[in-house]
């Protein structure tokens, strides 16, 4: 074994690729570091065993999977009916804390008998939400961090009373927990995506705190090859949850005149608590021949719809990262999305993609039929924009360079 290369524990409530989102993040991690030879392990919640099983063949001996507890039946069935932003904040939270509890046992002998020398717990992501994790004796990192996003001023209306004041109860509440709950506090490095996110950590960070993009891409996973045939019709794509969000209610209204003018096609691929609500809107517009909902896909299936596509068309407003931007350019689509959040970040100024910027409801709208409405008329703008996007996934966005990153800052750790 090369001695330069440090001996990890990656700790997280959960990693899996179905999952998506964060949830990912920790299986690219893993398996890279693996990949280049590095002593890692990993602790998640039992959950994930099925699928992790398949993903990291023999290297299923280096997991610890947490037990699943009536507590965490309990709270996933209290917060099933209240909206997704305060579900996630307050029932969730309460989850991966009963997780790092039965973690931190696990760790702390784990970091004895394999001679740990740096743990890392990247997920979950919000910069506010404590963490159990700390008292291991080697050098703890938390992160990559992405959050604290609001609503843009003209769609505060998306969130109701309730979530609104949730929200702001729980960044203060959230202050209050990270005393009691010190693992922030305490973590030796936090990496944090942007300086937004530095900016909502909590008060007494003792821990260096380094900037690092949290989003990548497996290059590997998705087919870079663009599958358009001469002379079809243009088509468009969406790719994510089906949330509200999302704004995927307003992209079919801006497909509309697309669809008329041009016989445009999109393609949804997602599942969530308002497809039905979308498809009956589509109908309702007359564009249900012009729309197909493919329901989840996996990375493979994905990246076929996707590479059909002459464009990903990503309006959501409540997005921190958005690797699906990142995915998009993978498969060489120049992207359309929300200039709010991480898509902004990712698209860029180079000419990958085109951002609309969220000033009103009526102006949104507007801007993605535009934008949706130029490529549709100009197959050459689409090829230039192709490679464009191709190239900064594959100099900017792979997980190689992420975790060359992360090594930087373990072994940094490991000089002091």
């Amino acid at each position: 074994m090369n001695e330069t290369l440090p001996r990890v524990m990656i700790v997280c409530d959960n990693a899996s690729l179905k999952m998506g989102g964060e949830s990912a993040r920790p299986v690219h991690y893993f398996r890279t570091l693996r990949k280049r030879g590095v002593e890692a392990w990993l602790c998640v919640h039992e959950r994930c065993q099925k699928e992790l099983t398949v993903l990291l063949g023999d290297d299923i001996n280096r997991v610890y999977f947490a037990p699943e507890t009536w507590l965490h039946g309990f709270l996933w069935k209290c917060g099933k009916p209240f909206p997704h932003q305060l579900r996630i904040s307050t029932f969730g939270a309460l989850g991966h804390l009963i997780t790092q509890r039965w973690q931190r046992k696990v760790v702390k002998k784990v970091v004895k008998e394999k001679q740990i020398q740096v743990v890392h717990q990247p997920i979950p992501i919000s910069p506010k939400q404590p963490s159990a994790l700390y008292g291991f004796g080697v050098p703890m990192v938390i992160g990559p961090l992405n959050g604290d996003i609001n609503y843009p001023p003209a769609f505060k209306y998306m969130e109701s009373s309730l979530v609104r004041w949730s929200v702001a109860f729980g960044r203060i509440g959230g202050k209050i927990a990270n005393y009691l709950i010190p693992g922030k506090l305490k973590a030796d490095v936090i990496l944090v995506s942007n300086e937004r996110t530095r900016r909502a950590l909590p008060p007494g960070v003792k821990g260096k705190v380094v900037h690092l993009i949290a989003n990548a891409v497996d290059l590997g996973s998705w087919d870079s090859t663009r599958k358009r045939e001469p002379g079809a019709a243009p088509r468009f794509a969406f790719l994510g949850r089906l949330v509200d969000f999302k704004m995927v209610d307003l992209l079919i209204e801006a497909f509309v005149p697309v669809a008329k003018q041009y016989g445009a096609y999109l393609d949804i691929v997602g599942e969530g608590d308002v497809r039905k609500n979308l498809e009956a809107l589509a109908a309702k517009l007359g564009v249900s021949d012009n729309i197909v909902f493919h329901g989840w896909k996996n990375y493979h299936d994905s990246a076929a719809i996707l590479s059909k596509a002459d464009a990903l068309v990503f309006p959501s407003l409540r997005e921190c990262g958005g690797a699906v931007v990142m995915e998009a350019m993978a498969v060489a689509l120049p992207v359309i999305a929300a200039d709010w959040g991480g898509p902004a970040d990712y698209v860029g100024d180079d000419g990958a993609g085109i951002l609309i910027k969220p000033d009103t409801k009526a102006s949104f709208i507007a801007g993605f039929t535009a934008a949706m409405s130029k490529l549709a008329a100009d197959p050459a703008l689409v090829e230039q924009m192709s490679e464009r996007a191709r190239n900064r996934a594959v100099t900017q966005f792979q997980w190689d360079s992420r975790v060359d990153a992360l090594l930087d800052v373990y072994r940094e750790m490991l000089q002091h």
